[in-house]
Order: C-alpha cells, then structure tokens, then sequence
C-alpha cells in the first residue's frame, strides 16, 4: 500500500500581492464603467430637472403673471439696487414689500409645485445636492409703472409699462466677460430668468465663474475636464417674448 504524504505550506508575500493586484484589477475594471454610469445618469436627471424647473415658472407666470423670486441662500453674495449684500442680512426672504429684493439665489420649489430633494430653505437640490440657481430680471422702467418696483416680479408691472417698453437685462455670453458682454459674444440677450446647476464641479475655476458672480451675464460653453478651462454648468433660460407671450396668453395683459 502506498501511502501518499502531503506537505502543507503557507502562502508566500509574491502569491499574496499577486492576488490582490489581479482583485484591484477587477474591482477597477467594474467600478469605472459604474463611475461613468452615475456620471451619465446625473447629467441627464439635471436636464430632466431643468426642463420641469422652466414648466414650473412658466405656470407660475400663467398662475401670478410674474416669475418667481429666488431664495436666499446663504453662500451666495446677492445684488440689490447697486450695493453687494450678505443674503444674510436679508433674513430669509427673498421678497419684500410686496416684490423680489434678490437677483441670484435657489428655485422655490413648493412655490413652483416642484418634486425632489430640498435644502433647508426649500431649494430644489440638483443631482449632486446643491441648490439649482434661479436669476430673475429686475429691471424698472424709469417713467412708467412703479419705478421702485422690479417689473417682472410685480404683479401688474408689465400692464402698467405697456408690452412695447418691456425690456429685460440678463444676458448670455459666449465666453466670462465680467459685468458686461460684448455684441459679437452675445448668444442670448433680453432674458428674464436663467436656471443653473453647477454641475459636479462646483468650482468657480475658469469660464465657470461667469455663472457664479451674481450679475446679469452668464455664461453656456461645451463641457470640459481641462484642468486650465474647466467647464460643465447646465443652464436654462427664459427671453422676455416668451413670457410676455404667457403673460398674454394667461389675460394678465390687455
């Protein structure tokens, strides 16, 4: 009878990294498809969001005939009049005296009967959980109507100034150009509201600092990971034709 004899040994340094680099290898190789995935599935749901964000304002608009105001959101520096202000001074609300006090600031969800997740203030949160951002025009005519009063956040404002003398002063440009965009920049003018999301980077770095510096341009290029000219805001907007259009449509105009 023959007997067979088996030696046990341990496994050796060389076999263990070998295993863990071949598991590395694997786990990359699953987690990198699912990273691009979610990447993907976050930029569409913020389209998506988007898009619900302009219905909600234009049936605002059709409800009120005004748009709506921003929230005041902590992080953010707000324009009133000409003066910077803390949003902190202005407490929470975003409306005063009967009419809008801040240019930039978070999308009312429950005042616009909007779905998903909310800040502390009631800003919808956009699919990375930052507040989408809502810039309103707040222009006044200087003779017509109230001129201490926004014309688009007013009810009755538009009526007052008459359609033909509506204007409206957010703009977006090609490219970050500060306080002001030059004609052959200009891809949009006229605009009463522009939504935002700022995207997984949330940085001010680049072009992208034209979104976030609370006047009236804005900005809209290809998406980017460039490290010199990172860019990839989602933005939406709204031209004053097309809400004196709603305005009309909803008997808000004569």
């Amino acid at each position: 009878m023959i007997e067979h004899k088996f030696r046990q040994r341990g496994v050796t340094l060389v076999e263990m990294a070998l295993v863990l680099l071949i598991l590395g290898v694997l786990t990359r190789a699953a987690i990198t498809p699912w990273a691009a995935v979610q990447k993907h599935r976050n930029y569409r749901l913020a389209e998506h969001q988007l898009q619900t964000i302009k219905e909600g304002i234009w049936a605002h608009v059709i409800a009120s005939g005004v748009l709506p105001c921003p929230l005041a959101l902590n992080q953010l520096p707000v324009s009133v009049g000409l003066t910077m202000t803390p949003v902190g001074a202005l407490q929470q609300g975003s409306v005063g005296q009967g009419h809008c006090r801040i240019t930039q600031g978070g999308v009312p969800a429950r005042e616009l009967g909007l779905a998903g997740s909310l800040s502390s203030s009631g800003a919808l949160l956009d699919p990375w959980n930052r507040p989408y951002q809502l810039a309103v025009s707040l222009v006044s005519h200087a003779e017509r109507g109230s001129v201490s009063q926004p014309d688009w956040t007013t009810v009755g404002e538009v009526s007052s100034v008459g359609i033909a003398e509506m204007v409206a002063d957010l703009v977006l440009c090609n490219r970050a150009v500060g306080a002001r965009c030059p004609g052959t920049d200009t891809r949009a003018n006229q605009l009463t509201f522009v939504v935002f999301s700022t995207g997984a980077d949330a940085s001010s770095a680049g072009e992208q600092s034209e979104n976030q510096d609370a006047d009236t341009v804005f900005t809209l290029l290809e998406q980017s990971v460039s490290a010199e000219s990172p860019f990839d805001d989602l933005l939406i907007w709204g031209t004053a034709s097309e809400t004196l259009y709603w305005m009309l449509r909803a008997g808000w105009l004569p």
